[in-house]
């Protein structure tokens, strides 16, 4: 993608003739003006090279210097070139800056942080992660809990930029404040929950260097998005905790309750552990042809996972024959219909 870049004035300011420049930028068919001081004071992630047109192509008025450029995205060094000349013509403009995305400039103008979120998502998907950065970034300063929870995302896994625990952290800490007593079923619920659960992992396991564990902490991070939001992963760890008595008490009864709840909602892994649970009797009465139930349906909706493989070969192997035809047809009605079964416990 290509920019069109004009000096529009040039004022004969003695501190700095181009401080008091205008710049319009010509992106995409959109017009947009920025004072030299903006354009030079981007967010550089490369270098934009600029080939000055020929002394042809150049209109000069009385009063100001203008020339064009035709700018393309590169890396390297920002390079800002200012020449002046005695006479009529004061100076020209010969600036090379490429931020995160001179060549993808994302500019807010009259856009809500929704509309921002949108954008940034959108250039994301694509692959244009500077513009997504841009874009997320206004959303996120507006407070979009979206923006901030895909932020941290990134930061997370290092997807796009450099991986940072603590700024994630930092993004997943500011929803969960800001957005902790929101619409549990609204439509930024999905964000605040998992900003939670992200919270919970790093309290769990902690950050080197950084953040020391605290499981208690973690604890009560997945008990609020299980209890409030009824996340299936807050669910799941919530339950592992119980069952390992990890940051509070061990109760195999209350693991096997948060496991129910989110291998109902479909999570894999809930759905072996409860089957473990069941087949074995721990925590619950014994019922092997719900336990291998269960196995079924977690091998099914975990497919390829090991771990899972294991456990159902293990139950599969310990079972009897009626058990075994009892449980598989049992574990086939519920595939057949889990969408409605989801959706009855998400009512």
């Amino acid at each position: 993608m290509f920019l069109h870049v004009q000096i529009l004035r040039l004022s004969a300011c003695k501190e700095s003739p181009v401080a008091s420049s205008m710049l319009s930028v010509t992106e995409n068919g959109r017009l947009a003006e920025y004072s030299a001081d903006q354009l030079c004071g981007f967010r550089l992630l490369g270098v934009m090279k600029t080939q000055m047109l020929s002394r042809n192509s150049v209109n000069r008025t009385s009063d100001l210097g203008a020339s064009s450029a035709v700018t393309r995205a590169g890396r390297g060094r920002s390079v800002v070139r200012c020449c002046k000349r005695a006479g009529r013509v004061l100076g020209m403009l010969f600036a090379c800056a490429t931020l995160v995305g001179v060549a993808h400039a994302f500019d807010p103008g009259s856009m809500s942080p929704s509309e921002a979120f949108r954008t940034g998502y959108a250039a994301y998907k694509k692959g244009d992660t500077s513009q997504a950065i841009d874009a997320l970034n206004y959303a996120a300063s507006k407070g979009h809990a979206g923006a901030l929870w895909k932020l941290g995302q990134m930061y997370a896994t290092g997807d796009g930029v450099t991986k940072d625990d603590s700024k994630a952290l930092k993004m997943f800490s500011q929803v969960a404040d800001d957005y902790a007593d929101g619409n549990p079923h609204g439509p930024d619920a999905p964000f605040v929950a998992d900003a939670f659960v992200a919270l919970g992992t790093y309290y769990q396991r902690g950050i080197p260097g950084s953040v020391e564990a605290d499981v208690d902490r973690a604890r009560r991070y997945y008990l609020y998005a299980a209890s409030y939001f009824g996340d299936s992963e807050a669910q799941y760890q919530l339950a592992c905790m119980y069952l390992n008595g990890t940051g509070g008490d061990k109760s195999p009864r209350q693991a096997a309750r948060w496991y129910k709840l989110a291998a109902e909602k479909g999570h894999a892994g809930a759905q072996a552990q409860l089957g473990m649970l069941l087949f074995q009797g721990v925590g619950v009465a014994r019922n092997p042809i719900k336990g291998l139930m269960w196995l079924s349906i977690a091998r099914l909706t975990g497919r390829g996972d090991p771990t899972i493989q294991s456990k159902h070969e293990e139950a599969f192997s310990a079972a009897d024959e009626t058990e075994r035809r009892t449980a598989l047809a049992l574990a086939e009605d519920w595939m057949a219909h889990k969408d409605q079964n989801q959706s009855a416990d998400a009512q």
